[in-house]
């Protein structure tokens, strides 16, 4: 038995350092002929670990049917791409290695302990959220792989954080889900008053999104406490007061919501504007309509916009920049990953979201939901999945809706 309990723990913790690894995926470097990087390196160990020292564990067969659907989709838009190199390491860095750890967290943890691995998570976003700060007030500058580019000068000159990520849009992209997925850490701290420090530092993230004055961002952590509000209170008390208060709450929110959306659409954006927005949307439909059924290939987004985009000389100037990526979740995933893998995205949400209404503690079910939604909220202005450390932490999110217990479907209750 405690020979068991040691090879589960040496499992875990190789877990625990690879989920701290997630936002720092830029620390790259090459194994022979494969580009790789930190977290994909711990990924790799943890898989290892998993086969040798972990007990077998099902998996919901409609989830596992989906995914792998979504990874055939991906897989063949490698073939799609012109540039099948960069569209391999691509499906290699947003697609197989994010399921692989999901799997390592699925197959390690329970749902009495599962919260734990997110622990390194929350170290992650304090220490992201502490660097977004420093920069904002210019103790910190660039990174060395952000040295050169003229892109973070703009930021710095509008004053906006953006951390080790690419953009400010970046930051709040990660920042937001894994506020709500830190809070699952709530539950194991047993002292008041390391309670209240727990809460103090969970303001780090929230200054650090204010920071990188991310419209879609700011949107999404309102649209997802109201959610999360929503949820918990009336799984608690299902009841006509609870339902008032949360409709006060709601409509308290959407005040700030409006609030915060006229302060932010007074600044410049360096993003070229909502105009270049509005035209990246719209040649993003364009080649929807024109390559509906496979898309047009892992990463190939900016070369075809530039290519039906070439009549439009103020564009080519100044929107070809910024059109890495169509600013829509659904979109890209469109575009990416072809007919198939869109509808496959959108069942397995469908999937997540019906078995966590059926969780049995109702906080944890209401900080998924939260999560979940931040990330599809956020997907209406910006690409939330098309990212390292993104897709990792919405496959992480898949893997603990597998994890925790849930009630039958004609019965649901909360947590006394």
């Amino acid at each position: 038995m405690k020979g068991k309990m040691k090879k589960e723990n040496i499992t875990r913790l190789a877990i625990y350092v690879t989920t701290f690894f997630i936002p720092f995926y830029f620390f790259r470097f090459d194994l022979s002929f494969i580009k790789t990087n930190i977290f994909e390196v711990f990924v790799l160990l943890s898989l290892i670990l998993t086969f040798a020292l972990s007990t077998h564990k099902k998996i919901d067969k409609k989830i596992a049917t989906v995914t792998v659907i979504f990874l055939l989709a991906a897989l063949i838009s490698v073939f799609v791409a012109p540039d099948r190199v960069s569209a391999l390491g691509i499906f290699k860095g947003w697609f197989v290695v994010p399921v692989v750890y999901a799997y390592c967290i699925y197959r390690n943890f329970d749902s009495k302990n599962v919260s734990r691995a997110i622990i390194p998570l929350y170290f992650s976003l304090l220490l992201v959220s502490l660097w977004a700060i420093l920069q904002r007030y210019g103790v910190i500058h660039e990174l060395f792989y952000q040295v050169g580019d003229s892109s973070f000068a703009a930021y710095f000159l509008e004053k906006r954080s953006f951390g080790p990520f690419e953009s400010p849009n970046y930051l709040a992209m990660f920042l937001v889900p894994v506020m709500f997925l830190s809070l699952t850490v709530w539950q194991f701290i047993k002292d008041s008053t390391l309670k209240i420090l727990f809460a103090i530092t969970l303001l780090l993230p929230i200054i650090a999104l204010y920071f990188s004055a991310s419209r879609g961002g700011l949107i999404a952590f309102l649209a997802a406490i109201v959610l999360f509000l929503l949820f918990n209170s009336y799984s608690r008390n299902p009841g006509k007061e609870s339902l008032i208060k949360t409709f006060v709450v709601i409509a308290s929110l959407l005040i700030a919501l409006f609030a915060v959306k006229y302060y932010l659409g007074s600044r410049s954006s360096h993003e070229g504007g909502d105009s270049i927005r509005r035209e990246i949307y719209s040649y993003s439909v364009t080649l929807v309509k024109e390559n509906t059924v496979l898309g047009i290939g892992l990463g190939n987004f900016q070369n075809k916009i530039n290519e039906i985009s070439k009549p439009n000389a103020a564009f080519q100037l100044y929107g070809i920049p910024f059109a890495l990526h169509p600013h829509n979740l659904y979109l890209a995933m469109w575009l990416n990953l072809g007919i198939v893998g869109i509808i496959s995205f959108i069942l397995l949400i469908m999937y997540l979201f019906k078995r966590i209404l059926f969780i049995k503690d109702s906080y944890i079910k209401a900080l998924l939901i939260a999560a979940i939604a931040s990330i599809l909220v956020h997907g209406l202005v910006d690409t939330t999945y098309f990212k390292n450390d993104l897709s990792v932490i919405f496959w992480l999110m898949v893997a603990f809706t597998l994890i925790f217990k849930q009630d039958k479907p004609s019965v649901v209750s909360s947590r006394p």
